[in-house]
């Protein structure tokens, strides 16, 4: 139906919405710190946080494709931690 179809495409916004906010938060977290000093156990939850928000946005721009018969598939992007005294 239509309305389902609307309903579908509100939902596909909003995730890829979300998705750039966790992916800009912790972009923004990162930018924040200072590499020197900062300890490396808050990078981990900082990293998960980006690479949800890059899985949700490419998980709805998927969908999005798929629904409107456009191409192709991204593969993931997984974000690494840097050894220890590797700098990002």
């Amino acid at each position: 139906s239509k309305k389902a179809a609307e309903d579908y495409a509100k939902m596909l916004e909003l995730q890829i919405n979300l998705g750039k906010m966790f992916q800009a938060k912790g972009a923004t977290a990162l930018q924040s710190m200072d590499f020197e000093n900062v300890p490396m156990k808050f990078l981990p939850s900082i990293i998960d946080l980006i690479n949800s928000g890059v899985k949700i946005e490419r998980t709805a721009r998927k969908l999005s494709k798929e629904v409107s018969g456009e191409g192709e598939q991204a593969e993931d992007v997984i974000i690494q931690i840097p050894a220890k005294n590797e700098r990002l």
